[in-house]
């Protein structure tokens, strides 16, 4: 979870209306998750 948007969130009295889940084939990717702050695409093609 990244605090510092869901700090950015709060400041801007934004809530939750909607849910998304990641699956993978195979090992889980190493992101930099204090450096995601939205989803950019849901699904390609």
């Amino acid at each position: 979870v990244n605090q510092n948007a869901i700090t950015l969130a709060g400041l801007h009295k934004m809530e939750k209306v909607f849910a998304t889940a990641r699956m993978y084939t195979k090992k889980f990717p190493t992101l930099p998750i204090d450096r995601i702050y939205g989803v950019t695409t849901f699904e390609l093609g």
